[in-house]
């Protein structure tokens, strides 16, 4: 699997989603991992480290996205960010979907092609307690 770390774009966001040893974990497991050049500087995490673990460092954030299978972040994809998401990609981050009806809908979209999967999910109210299940369209037809 190609893993793909781009460059957080959230406001005050300074965390990166994957630290250096976990590229080397994933490398190690057989995937490639692809590394936004300067996702890990606000965390102080230079490139060279995760080169040292096996990642490729990828110029840009389009790059990054388009060419990795699963996509891990810290938050949730920023408007910026939206164009990016694509049938068959897997998006592992934490997502407040309650306050970004926006981001909800994106995701629940088919967004082309033929689909027949499905985004499960639980959404969480206050203090963790499931409200409700989210069921929409995530996966393309195989």
């Amino acid at each position: 699997m190609i893993v793909g770390v781009p460059t957080e774009v959230k406001d005050h966001e300074s965390r990166v989603g994957l630290v250096p040893g976990g590229v080397g974990a994933l490398i190690d497991a057989g995937h490639q991992v692809l590394v936004q050049s300067g996702a890990g500087v606000r965390s102080s995490l230079l490139d060279a480290e995760y080169e040292e673990f096996g990642a490729e460092i990828v110029s840009s954030a389009a790059a990054v996205w388009k060419r990795s299978e699963l996509i891990i972040k810290v938050k949730e994809p920023q408007p910026s960010e939206y164009e990016f998401l694509r049938p068959g990609l897997t998006l592992f981050t934490y997502l407040h979907l309650a306050p970004l009806p926006e981001l909800t809908a994106k995701l629940l979209e088919p967004i082309s092609g033929s689909w027949d999967g499905r985004i499960r999910g639980e959404v969480f109210g206050r203090n963790g307690h499931v409200v409700g299940k989210l069921i929409g369209w995530g996966s393309p037809k195989r």
